[in-house]
Formats: structure tokens, C-alpha cells, sequence
């Protein structure tokens, strides 16, 4: 099933805040693994909208909520994981509700 034209603008917002925020981390405290994750995470984000396949993009990102919520755990900071799982979490939510409340 293709992605609706509102789900592939919210997969393409958070996929811009995503790595733009991999972009602030890696020029604020020079954290090349924040860069390389967020520039990885949101190709596959891009891929999924390419190929209009919203389990992709649904999968990538019940898997970085997960890391966003691993990274608190292991750090304890909640700047910047818990806000990034949040977001990722509502985004997920309603990725997952546009795609399953389309008129048949």
C-alpha cells in the first residue's frame, strides 16, 4: 500500500529534523556517531517515502525510539533522548494512524 501524500510530508518533516539535529550535534560537541546515525537513519526514512512504503519508514522508527530510549537508560541525560523518542514516538503513532484509517 503507497503512502499518502500527508504521511510522506511527515516522514519528510521528521526526516529533516532528524537530521538536522544530527547536524547541530556533530557541529556543537563534534559527535561524528550522532552525525553518521542521523544522516543512515534518515536515508532509509527517504528510501522508505521513495519507494511510497510506510513499513519501512514505520519500522525505522519504532528502531530509533528504541535507541532514543536505550541512550537515556545508558546515559541517564535526558537531552537530547527523551524529547527524540517523544518525537519519534507521535510521529510513529501517527504515521501508523494515516495509513490505517484510509477509505477503502
Amino acid at each position: 500500500m503507497a503512502l499518502s501524500t500527508v504521511s510522506q510530508w511527515l516522514v519528510l518533516g521528521y526526516t529533516l529534523l532528524l537530521m538536522l539535529g544530527g547536524l547541530v550535534g556533530y557541529v556543537k560537541a563534534g559527535s561524528v556517531p550522532s552525525l553518521v546515525a542521523s544522516l543512515l537513519s534518515g536515508f532509509i526514512l527517504l528510501y522508505g517515502v521513495y519507494l511510497s512504503n510506510w513499513k519501512i519508514c514505520f519500522l525505522t522508527l519504532i528502531l530509533l525510539c528504541a535507541v532514543f530510549l536505550w541512550r537515556w537508560s545508558k546515559t541517564g541525560k535526558i537531552m537530547p533522548a527523551v524529547p527524540l523518542a517523544c518525537l519519534t514516538a507521535v510521529t510513529c503513532f501517527l504515521l501508523w494512524l494515516l495509513e490505517n484509517n484510509k477509505a477503502t
